[in-house]
């Protein structure tokens, strides 16, 4: 893989905001500010969850606040007060699975010598790939962000010819094979994706639990395969509970609506 002249975190900055930016920041004199937005509420992550994640989700409020500075021409449209330059080969803009594979790929054929800056606005590299964890009743709960299924690929006899997740799974020695520790309440099903108890007739192939806050003065409840149990546990009425059965009975899960255009 060949390269051309060092990219300078200068010449970075002018391609990638002035370029895109052009219309708003240009060289032409900073807009007038506009009243300088207010400081995100404690609660713009909703539930950030708990463990090491927990500040490594959606968009960080100094990603926001940096947009918005932007936006309203915060940035000097020079680099005059630029203080320092380093030299980069190449800059990778994003630390997702598709970010870090570029960084293998530049890893395994650069030169001696030449050097590689990833950016990302998160504490934790991955992207879309990073897990959730949750504590909801006292239980540890753990969920993807936004990448849903990985599914194993073939072994491949020959890495070096091999192509896409099998030559990725060969070169990182990606397990294959995952070890469950044994649950501390025995018959528990586990699906091989994220989905499968969404799936009339599969979702009795998945062990799904139910949590419930519970009311005022009453304690909450985790209820297990709640349709398979005919809603048992739950604290619905036993009117609900009827409704309710009569409707997953029914195989319905949502209604399409089609309008037609009157011409």
């Amino acid at each position: 893989m060949g390269f051309g002249p060092h990219i300078t975190r200068r010449d970075f900055l002018n391609g990638a905001l002035l370029g895109l930016g052009g219309a708003v920041l240009g060289c032409r004199p900073a807009p007038a500010r506009r009243s300088a937005p207010q400081a995100l509420a404690p609660d713009w992550y909703g539930y950030g969850g708990v463990g090491d994640y927990r500040f490594s989700h959606g968009n960080t409020p100094d990603a926001v606040e940096t947009a918005h500075r932007l936006r309203d021409g915060g940035f000097p449209s020079g680099f005059d007060r630029v203080e320092s330059i380093e030299d980069h080969d190449l800059v990778i803009v994003g630390a997702g699975v598709a970010g870090l594979g570029a960084a293998l790929e530049y890893a395994k054929n650069r030169r001696a010598g030449q050097t590689c800056l990833m950016l990302d606005n998160h504490p934790i590299v991955g992207g879309e790939a990073k897990e959730n964890e949750f504590d909801v009743g006292g239980v540890r709960l753990i969920g993807p962000q936004g990448a849903n299924g990985f599914f194993v690929p073939p072994v491949a006899r020959d890495p070096e010819k091999a192509s896409g997740d099998a030559r990725y799974y060969a070169e990182l020695g990606v397990p294959r094979q995952f070890q469950f520790r044994d649950p501390e309440v025995g018959g528990l099903r586990f699906s091989p994706d994220n989905y499968e108890y969404l799936v009339p007739r599969l979702e009795q192939h998945t062990s799904v639990g139910h949590f419930f806050a519970g009311a005022a003065g009453t304690a909450p409840t985790w209820a297990m395969n709640i349709w398979e149990h005919r809603l048992a546990g739950t604290p619905f009425s036993a009117a609900a509970r009827e409704t309710l059965l009569r409707w997953h009975a029914s195989g319905a899960r949502h209604h399409r609506h089609r309008h037609r255009e009157r011409r």
